[in-house]
C-alpha cells in the first residue's frame, strides 16, 4: 500500500519528458505560431506536471502517517 500511485506518478513524468524531448526531433509536427513548440509539447508537459503533483501529494501522505504512528517510549521506534 506504500506505492499506491508512485508508481502511476513515475511513469507519468517518464513518459512526458520522453514525449517532451523526442517531439523536438520530430520534423513533422506543427509547431504552435511564434514558438518552437508543438501541441504535443503542451500534453507532454502537462502530463509530467501532473505525475509530479501526484508524487508529491503520496509523499505527503506518507510523511502524515510516518508521523503519526505512535513511538515505543522504551526503544524511540515507531510500533
Amino acid at each position: 500500500k506504500k506505492l499506491s500511485g508512485i508508481v502511476l506518478a513515475v511513469y507519468l513524468m517518464g513518459y512526458g519528458l520522453m514525449v517532451f524531448c523526442i517531439e523536438f526531433i520530430r520534423l513533422d509536427s506543427q509547431k504552435i505560431i511564434g514558438s518552437p513548440f508543438s501541441i504535443e509539447h503542451i500534453v507532454a508537459a502537462a502530463m509530467f506536471l501532473f505525475g509530479l503533483i501526484i508524487l508529491l501529494d503520496q509523499i505527503h501522505k506518507y510523511r502524515l502517517l510516518t508521523k503519526a504512528q505512535p513511538k515505543n517510549l522504551t526503544t524511540g521506534k515507531n510500533k
